[in-house]
């Protein structure tokens, strides 16, 4: 496995997991938005 498989894997995973997130808490605005760090 690459690193940039591995990067990749690891970008969906946090993606999902900021879906899940924001789903749970909906009346948070700046949760809505994904900042980039």
């Amino acid at each position: 496995m690459s690193l940039e498989e591995i990067i990749e894997y690891v970008r969906v995973a946090a993606l999902l997991c900021h879906d899940t997130f924001t789903r749970q808490q909906p009346t948070a605005p700046e949760v809505r938005k994904p900042t980039l760090h």
